[in-house]
């Protein structure tokens, strides 16, 4: 279990006695009401959102195994990210619906993505930032004009109406931005900027139409999407050391570290260097982990 378990327990309980609760993200309120009316045990209803979370994020990877390595993916996600399941709930459970929708991008389907981002902003209103994403170019090919154009119109409308409706959250989360932090440099993110700029650079990343082989032995590129959106996370997470939760903005678009690393390795040339460079990024987080002691990561044994 994560340290905010216990706030999620008292969350759901509260739900079962009181109803809806509005002064949080509706459609997690809704949701979590639901469920306790179903199983009226505050465990459960964590258990699912993990296991949609989690369900989300791997499938989604897996629609990248052709390009990228499928072991080495989950290996950076149960390494890296997994331990968020269960402290951030809300926000990562938005993040697997907004990862997972993503796909619709690729394939210019942008009114299922603004429908998922919809959603999504329900549960973790800071998801409204990645409406954003509808301007990055995604997939190998440039989608039809007028379905982008018919995304982004669509897309400021439910921006402007959710900022409305959700203005006491907003409020919250524009905290975000204003508060100083006290951190002191982030080591871990200072290392991936240095290793995702020499992969970059190394092998002109965003020129290059071969950069990788794919497991039927093609030469691809990688896809656009995901070098500018991980890049987008690092620079947001690297804001984190001057106001504090920037570092949790920046995690709508980390995850796409995992299809990074995973087809950096199967690069033409380096290949073997950038698989030095993410067993070193893992292993510094897993020996941290476990000189921490047993409360690293803010993950406890369930008794």
């Amino acid at each position: 279990t994560g340290v905010d378990t216990y706030n999620y327990y008292h969350f759901m309980l509260y739900i079962r006695e009181s109803g809806i609760y509005f002064g949080s993200d509706i459609g997690f309120s809704i949701i979590s009401y639901f469920l306790m009316g179903f199983l009226d045990n505050p465990y459960y209803p964590l258990v699912f959102f993990s296991f949609i979370t989690n369900f989300l994020i791997v499938y989604r990877l897996w629609e990248f195994r052709k390009e990228a390595s499928f072991s080495l993916m989950l290996l950076i996600y149960m390494a890296l990210q997994y331990a968020y399941v269960f402290n951030i709930v809300r926000q990562f459970l938005a993040i697997s619906i907004i990862f997972w929708g993503t796909k619709y991008i690729e394939r210019g389907e942008y009114i299922k993505y603004t429908i998922l981002n919809i959603i999504a902003s329900t549960i973790h209103t800071s998801s409204l930032l990645c409406f954003s994403m509808l301007f990055v170019r995604f997939g190998y090919k440039t989608k039809k004009k007028k379905y982008r154009i018919l995304g982004f119109g669509a897309a400021a409308i439910v921006v402007v109406v959710g900022i409305y409706a959700f203005s006491t959250n907003v409020a919250k989360y524009i905290e975000y931005f204003t508060t100083p932090s006290t951190s002191s440099i982030y080591w871990m993110v200072l290392l991936k900027v240095i290793c995702v700029a020499i992969v970059l650079f190394a092998n002109k990343v965003l020129s290059n139409d071969e950069f990788s082989i794919s497991k039927n032995g093609e030469a691809v590129p990688m896809q656009r999407q995901i070098s500018t959106l991980y890049s987008l996370g690092l620079m947001l997470s690297l804001m984190g050391m001057f106001f504090p939760f920037m570092n949790r903005i920046g995690f709508y678009f980390i995850i796409f570290e995992m299809p990074f690393w995973g087809q950096a390795i199967r690069a033409k040339t380096n290949r073997y260097i950038y698989f030095l460079f993410i067993v070193f990024i893992v292993g510094y987080k897993l020996i941290t982990m476990y000189l921490s002691g047993t409360i690293s990561d803010n993950l406890f044994v369930y008794h």
